[in-house]
């Protein structure tokens, strides 16, 4: 499965001169427990605030609600965005990764939001896909990713170009 156009031609102008390579896939994402996952989301709350969460991936500290994951032909790349009038913007790159020897694991799941809206609550279910990313010599991270097109475009570069034969 590729990337769809759209999303390919939005990642190259946003991008610009941030990376050196062609981006080949990408997809916004929440960092674990953002999503409505309530007692990840505690947790996330106490190691953010209180630097006492366990379990938690060091990177999660810099992360806001939304980032954005890009592949390369070589490397993963986690940018966090920043809000603006009218849309979103691509800020700082958060880490760069190389891709072989990096290990993929996904999970599906679906988390189930409750919010308040005039009077009365509505309930929302969301479908993710939880991609954990095992880089060489640090401990997991885990990042949701909406289930979509695109979410599964980036699993499978991911998977593709993470391989040790891969470009060989």
């Amino acid at each position: 499965m590729s990337a769809t156009p759209e999303r390919l031609a939005w990642l190259r102008e946003q991008l610009g001169g941030q990376i050196a390579e062609a981006p080949v896939a990408g997809e916004i994402f929440r960092p674990r427990g953002a999503w409505g996952d309530r007692p990840a989301r505690l947790r996330r709350f106490v190691f953010r605030r209180l630097g006492m969460g366990r379990g938690l991936h060091e990177l999660e500290r810099g992360m806001g609600v939304l980032n954005l994951a890009v592949a390369t032909q070589s490397r993963l790349h986690l940018f966090a965005l920043r809000g603006r009038r009218g849309g979103i913007d691509v800020g700082d790159e958060l880490v760069s990764w190389p891709l072989p020897g990096l290990e993929l694991k996904t999970e599906r799941r679906s988390v189930e939001t409750t919010r308040f809206s005039g009077d009365a609550y509505t309930r929302h279910k969301s479908k993710i896909l939880v991609l954990r990313i095992q880089p060489p010599g640090e401990p997991a991270l885990r990042i949701d990713l909406a289930a979509g097109r695109d979410a599964s475009a980036l699993v499978s570069a991911l998977r593709s170009l993470s391989q040790p034969s891969a470009g060989a």
